[in-house]
């Protein structure tokens, strides 16, 4: 079994191209690898994302980041987040 990673993500805005490739399942955008009980930035006000699905850029909010647990992949981390 491969190690679980945690990862600060946005939800993609994009709902309706996710949906058509799973409709269980909303996509999560990596901000940057974390640790378990670690803070995120609140004080990061309004930022922009790109997908790295669908290409779409959306803009999020603080508390629009969660922790999310996945399998490792490489990534580029989000400037903010580095």
């Amino acid at each position: 079994m491969d190690e679980q990673q945690h990862y600060w993500v946005v939800t993609c805005k994009n709902v309706a191209y996710h949906q058509e490739k799973n409709p269980f399942a909303l996509h999560r955008i990596r901000l940057a690898k974390t640790e378990v009980g670690a803070r995120h930035r609140d004080h990061v006000g309004r930022f922009s994302v790109m997908c790295d699905d669908c290409g779409k850029q959306f803009t999020y909010e603080a508390p629009e980041v969660i922790m999310w647990i996945g399998p490792p992949v490489l990534f580029m981390p989000h400037p903010l987040f580095a």
